[in-house]
């Protein structure tokens, strides 16, 4: 049964990496070639002075994050103690004569 559904998702992946289809289709040299004609030299900025996270690192950054966060709130919601607030029961009428001395609702 996990070899079918293996294959079955075999058969959707592409022969190559968008990325790849995406630089062959504007002309631009892929990795393969890149390869091929031997080091370069490029220039890439990054501002902000940190480590740059990109894809699996990306990820685990936030998981960790949400995951720190999920256990914050399970301490907090174990610790967390409702109030009860009791209003005293005011008829219609009574109600009406102070908003009207009030000048509310006018």
């Amino acid at each position: 049964m996990i070899n079918c559904v293996a294959a079955f998702f075999d058969q959707l992946r592409p022969e190559t990496p968008w990325l790849e289809t995406r630089k062959k289709e504007l002309g631009l040299p892929t990795e393969a070639e890149m390869a091929e004609s031997g080091p370069v030299i490029s220039r890439r900025y990054f501002v902000g002075g940190l480590v740059k996270l990109e894809g699996a690192r990306y990820f685990w950054l936030f998981s960790g994050i949400m995951l720190a966060a999920a256990i914050l709130f399970v301490i907090v919601a174990k610790l967390y103690r409702t109030k009860e607030f009791f209003h005293d029961e005011v008829d219609e009428e009574s109600s009406a004569t102070r908003a009207r001395e009030e000048g509310v609702g006018l």
